[in-house]
């Protein structure tokens, strides 16, 4: 008020205006300081990730912010992991940059936690290829160790594919290491980083991979490792990228390769298996009511069921659907 008593026209509506603050604005200003003990609430989680789909980033933000500063306590946590994807998720903008960034400082660290490997693992296949390349230089002289463990093997597997040809390399030339060769083979889990490795190997860099795991397959020296699980699957991958190999060749690993003909005394893979004959009688004879039966079929043609996956990633999620019945 001014000294006669009138409302100054400057100060008029100050206090409507103080009231018109929006939903999003008072949701925001009340969960911004517990934002990253709702990450991994089983409850809360749902709010965050909701705020994340449905507001604009100037009102969510502090989500990133709250991340960005616990991304290790967040990543770790089975609530948390699905949070920091949906984040992953959003337009590119600073605040998303700077907790790509904290994430790729962590890889090491994050790769090897039964959930923190799924963030690394989301970074490899939504962010940009510079931060690819950083996590997969990161683990650079470390494959082998990595490789036997149950969740970073899952990580090596995908740094296998997504890095470039330089790190690949590299990749291909410490697990080609004669004295540790034979432990990844036998391993639960570093059998499958040999497969992808041989998947995606050059053909130099595949023949040297199979050169060095030549000796311990053989029947004289293998030590019953084509018996094992693990061994026949690696045995499997090699005779379907070289479909004339011949483990028991002496010489050159190029001889063993390219020797055609040769006779395998291993369990045959799926693409030297002769295709199957058919009945030499021939086709059975369509009756009259076989086509009543076909007519019937073809108006109603049933819808092929969706096989049951049993991939370890279960916890990557998309889209808004997300179940949380597994956590």
């Amino acid at each position: 008020l001014k000294g006669d008593g009138k409302i100054d026209p400057k100060k008029k509506g100050m206090g409507k205006r103080d009231k018109k603050e929006t939903a999003a604005e008072r949701l925001t200003r009340s969960l911004t300081p517990a934002a990253a003990r709702l990450c991994i609430d089983s409850h809360g989680n749902h709010v965050i990730q909701r705020i994340l789909l449905k507001l604009p980033y100037q009102y969510s933000q502090f989500v990133f912010e709250a991340v960005a500063n616990s991304v290790g306590d967040v990543a770790r946590h089975r609530h948390g992991c699905c949070v920091i994807q949906r984040c992953l998720d959003s337009p590119p903008s600073t605040a998303r940059s700077n907790l790509v960034r904290k994430i790729v400082e962590k890889s090491l660290e994050l790769m090897q936690d039964a959930y923190g490997n799924y963030v690394v693992q989301y970074v490899l296949d939504v962010c940009s290829d510079e931060d690819v390349h950083s996590v997969c230089e990161s683990v650079v002289s470390k494959v082998s160790l990595l490789a036997i463990q149950k969740f970073s093997s899952n990580v090596m597997e995908k740094c296998l594919e997504r890095c470039t040809d330089r790190v690949r390399e590299m990749y291909l030339e410490e697990l080609s290491d004669q004295e540790r060769i034979r432990e990844l083979m036998m391993d639960p889990f570093g059998n499958y980083v040999i497969q992808r490795a041989l998947a995606v190997a050059s053909h130099t860099q595949a023949l040297k991979l199979v050169d060095a795991m030549r000796p311990h397959l053989m029947s004289s020296s293998g030590g019953g490792i084509r018996n094992t699980a693990g061994g026949r699957r690696i045995l499997a991958k090699i005779e379907r990228r070289f479909p004339h190999f011949n483990i028991n060749e002496e010489g050159s690993i190029e001889r063993a390769i390219h020797r055609k003909g040769a006779t395998h005394q291993e369990t045959p893979s799926v693409m030297n298996t002769p295709p199957q004959r058919g009945n030499r009688r021939g086709q059975k004879k369509t009756g009259a009511k076989d086509l009543q039966y076909q007519q019937q079929y073809r108006e109603f043609p049933q819808v092929p069921q969706e096989p049951e996956t049993s991939d370890a990633n279960y916890f990557m999620m998309n889209g808004d659907k997300v179940n949380y019945d597994h956590l």
